[in-house]
This record gives structure tokens, C-alpha cells and sequence, in this order.
């Protein structure tokens, strides 16, 4: 296997000393052990190749790689079929194909800036594409809130969490389970997409843009679902910060695949942090007022109160992602 994205690369792991010390520093590293096998963890060099060895020759049904950066050996990632027991206790669909991936980079002057993300977005890309994967798993550790949300800024949602699971530093923890199908993955192309442009749009006004709603929770139809944000802001928009964004969501809107496109709500920051009930909403956007704001430049769906705003800001709480910026608190 080989990817290369811009500075990014991925390559298969060799069976040489050199690709065996990179695991040994990096499962050694006291930084990296407080997210993966535990702190009090400890490889030795013939623990390393007894593991490693195998999948590197291909007698294992994992497919180990090296993340590089630059063509700097930054991190560690690797792919496999999931196997029948897996199926089941994912509660995957009996007779496709699905595959389970694993990742980490092990130098942590690379954390932070948005690499592991880009890594494991390419290799989701390659397997529901190049290798005919239905869907792909990813198992962190629920207490590893920053790994979930990184997840799912790929487009991986929770499915369900396996009890006392995998061993961490001696002790059982649990799992969550998530998954990323062929669809949500054509569907995270377009959210990136907005993402970018509601960032452009808006620059430094942008708090946060939250996912919540059927896409969020894993239950999204393309045929009948639309894409359910809610957007927070700084300060008020102006009248120009209110067509720009019209002209944005029209936009948008004829470029999703879904049947019913985009609908978002604007909020002030202000008012999420000293909540304010009913809330008031800056612009307001969906299928309904779709040709109103086409039809006319200086239409706005804003300025009133909403009741039904909160419980919306409730499921974007417990259930939604964030997927631009600051956490939903």
C-alpha cells in the first residue's frame, strides 16, 4: 500500500530493523503510552518482531504501515478484514466485507495539527473505494474523548460500546465502536466543503460549526434526511453577512446529494453561554425557505425567537459533533 496526499504519505511497514526501531522508540514513549496500551507498558525489541514480523511478511490478517510527514516517519497505522467474531460483536451485516483500522503517531511534535486526521481519512478513502469495504471500524477507548471527536470529524459515528473490552495498563476498558460507511464518507467530502466556506465567509466571527440530527447519530437517508447545523457566532451579522451567506447555503444546497439539503440555524455565542430560552436566532436557512432566498436578495429567516431551538441544542449536546472548532459545552 502507498498514498501520498501533499506532504502526507503512507507506505507499508518493512520487515527491516529500521521500521522495528521506529515501533520500539514509539511504544516506549511515555507521551504516546498515555493513549494506547497504558503508561506502565513496556516493549522489548524481540516483543516488537514477534508482533510486527508477521504482519510485515504478510502472514497475518493485519496490514501494518508507517505514516510519513515530509518523508519523516511520524506515526503508525494499520488496516485489517474484520474476522466473523468481529462481525458479530460489531453487529455488522453477515456477508460483505468490513474492515477494522488502528492508528497513532508516535512523535508528538506531529499532535495537533490535523495529520492523524488526514491519515485516516485517506485510508478510509482507500478501503471503501479500492478494497470494496462496505464499512470501516475504528474502536477507541471511551474515555478517549479527544480520539472520538477526531473520529468523527472523519465521518465515523458511534454504534454501540463493548463493555470492558480491550486491556489497558492492566486493566479492562471499555470500547466505543464506530463506523464510517461508503455514503457517510461521500457525505464528509461535502461537510468539509462547508466547512470550509462558512470559515471563509465568516473568519474570526466563527466559534463553532455542530453537527447534529440524523447524520449525527447515524440514522441519515439520503432519499429523506437533510443535513441539520448549528452554527454559532461572536457577534450579530450584518446586512451583507446575511446575503453572503443566502448566496452560501443556495450554493451548498444544490451540491448535496440529499434529497432535502442543508438546514442551520445562526446563534450568538452570548446567548449559548448564558442561555436564553426562547432563543434568538440571527439567520435561519432550510428546503423550505429555499426558494424565498433565491427568489428574492434581501429575503432573511432571522431576528425571531425560537422555542424549538433548545431541543435541538439539546441533541447537538449529547449527541452531535462538533465539526469546527471549539467543543459543544
Amino acid at each position: 500500500m502507498f498514498i501520498m496526499e501533499g506532504w502526507l504519505s503512507i507506505r507499508s511497514m518493512r520487515d527491516h530493523v529500521g521500521d522495528y526501531n521506529l515501533l520500539y522508540k514509539w511504544l516506549n514513549d511515555a507521551q504516546v503510552l498515555r493513549y494506547i496500551e497504558g503508561p506502565s507498558t513496556q516493549f522489548t525489541m524481540d516483543q516488537i518482531v514477534a508482533k510486527y514480523g508477521p504482519r510485515t511478511r504478510g502472514k497475518h490478517v493485519v496490514t501494518p504501515c508507517i505514516v510519513e510527514w515530509n518523508y519523516e516517519a511520524i506515526g503508525y497505522l494499520q488496516y485489517y478484514p474484520l474476522q466473523e467474531d468481529e462481525i458479530e460483536l460489531y453487529g455488522a451485516k453477515p456477508g460483505q466485507i468490513h474492515y477494522g483500522v488502528d492508528l497513532f503517531i508516535g512523535e508528538s511534535d506531529y499532535w495537533d495539527r490535523g495529520i492523524g486526521t488526514a491519515a485516516l481519512k485517506s485510508v478510509v478513502r482507500y478501503l471503501l473505494t479500492e478494497q470494496g469495504a462496505a464499512d470501516v471500524y475504528i474502536d477507541p477507548q471511551t474515555w478517549n474523548v479527544r480520539a472520538i471527536r477526531s473520529y468523527e470529524k472523519c465521518g465515523f459515528r458511534k454504534v454501540k460500546v463493548l463493555h470492558a473490552h480491550e486491556l489497558f495498563d492492566g486493566e479492562y476498558r471499555d470500547n466505543q465502536i464506530m463506523r464510517i460507511t461508503q455514503g457517510e464518507m461521500q457525505m464528509q467530502v461535502y461537510l468539509d466543503q462547508l466547512v470550509a466556506r462558512f470559515r471563509d465567509a465568516l473568519q474570526d466571527n466563527l466559534v463553532g460549526i455542530y453537527l447534529h440530527g440524523s447524520l449525527a447519530m447515524g440514522c441519515f437517508h439520503s432519499s429523506r434526511s437533510d443535513v441539520d447545523c448549528l452554527i454559532v457566532v461572536r457577534k450579530k451579522l450584518t446586512g451583507d453577512n446575511n446575503k453572503q451567506i443566502a448566496e452560501l447555503a443556495l450554493a451548498i444546497h444544490e451540491e448535496l446529494p440529499n434529497a432535502r439539503g442543508l438546514e442551520f440555524s445562526i446563534v450568538l455565542e452570548d446567548h449559548m453561554t448564558s442561555f436564553i430560552y426562547p432563543t434568538p436566532v440571527e439567520f435561519h436557512y432550510s428546503d423550505y425557505h429555499r426558494e424565498l432566498y433565491r427568489a428574492d436578495a434581501n429575503y432573511l429567516c432571522g431576528g425571531y425567537e425560537d422555542k424549538d431551538l433548545a431541543a435541538q441544542l439539546m441533541v447537538a449536546y449529547h449527541r452531535g459533533v462538533s465539526i469546527v472548532w471549539q467543543a459543544f459545552a
